[in-house]
Parts: C-alpha cells; sequence; structure tokens
C-alpha cells in the first residue's frame, strides 16, 4: 500500500525509506511534484535527460532498442527511480520510460540538485550515496538477467538436434 502523498512531502517509499526525513525535506523543497498518465514518457533512449524522478505511485515499462531489438527491461512502480545515471554522469537516456498506469512522481533537475551540492555537502552526500546504492541493485540485477539469458541460450543449444 502506497502511502498518502502530500504536495510538499516525500514518503520513506523505496530507496527513499533510507533516506533521512530531513533529506528527504530537502529534496522534496528544491523539486517538484507532478502526475502523469498513460503513454506518457519520462525518457525516451538516445534524447537527452536532465532530471531524476521518484515514482511515488502508479507504474512505468522500460525498454531498451538496438539495431531492430527491442527488449523490456523492467516494469517499475512506486519508490522505483529514473534518470539517476545522469545525475552522475550526464548523458542522453539509456531507455525508454514510458508510463503504463497514471503516476504521481517527485522530479528534480540538474541544475536544483547541483544546487543542493553546493548548499548541503551533508543532504548531497546522502542522496549520492542513495543514488549509488540504485545503480548497483540495477546493476546486479541486468547481471542476473543476462546470466539467465545466457544459461538459457545453452540449453537451448544443447536441446537442438543438429
Amino acid at each position: 500500500m502506497t502511502p498518502e502523498i502530500t504536495p510538499q512531502e516525500l514518503p520513506p517509499l523505496g530507496l527513499l525509506a533510507e533516506l533521512d526525513e530531513s533529506v528527504r525535506a530537502i529534496l522534496a523543497k528544491a523539486g517538484r511534484f507532478e502526475t502523469l498518465v498513460v503513454e506518457t514518457r519520462l525518457a525516451t533512449q538516445g534524447e537527452p535527460h536532465h532530471s531524476l524522478a521518484v515514482i511515488l505511485s502508479g507504474k512505468a515499462s522500460v525498454h531498451c532498442h538496438a539495431r531492430g531489438d527491442y527488449v523490456h527491461l523492467a516494469d517499475i512502480g512506486a519508490g522505483e527511480t529514473v534518470g539517476e545515471m545522469n545525475m552522475i554522469d550526464p548523458q542522453k537516456a539509456s531507455a525508454d520510460v514510458i508510463i503504463t498506469e497514471k503516476v504521481h512522481v517527485w522530479m528534480i533537475d540538474q541544475a536544483q540538485f547541483q544546487s543542493i551540492v553546493h548548499s548541503d555537502p551533508h543532504a548531497a552526500f546522502c542522496v549520492m550515496q542513495w543514488l549509488a546504492r540504485q545503480l548497483c541493485r540495477r546493476l546486479r540485477q541486468n547481471s542476473e538477467h543476462m546470466l539467465r539469458q545466457a544459461e538459457e541460450v545453452r540449453v537451448h543449444m544443447r536441446d537442438m538436434d543438429y
């Protein structure tokens, strides 16, 4: 169950729960709260992406495409983030993130985030540590996913009748 969200508050949801209430309050003031409808894009692969979003309620789908292949990477919901890599290493979006169920989201752009970095180093350190944990978790999940796929291919190849 998703906690009630007031326009001025970031709830202790998902990885946000790892942040102290005072840090969540600093973030809430620096960013903005929005409601997005189905089919809205939070990110488009290959396009500039300059914000971090935390889904507070609702769902989105993450897809990646290359050389004609379109791969579903994940379905994400409350407590999940989009754009965390760009807060650390600004690049173009690495995937498409499309809203599949109306979402309430909190967003902060790079300039707002840099303002926190300069004005409150402790809060900035806590947020960077939080983002690093999120990236590590995603890297581990993707590694597991790739290993499962490789094993499925090996099993399939062994079972083929030549």
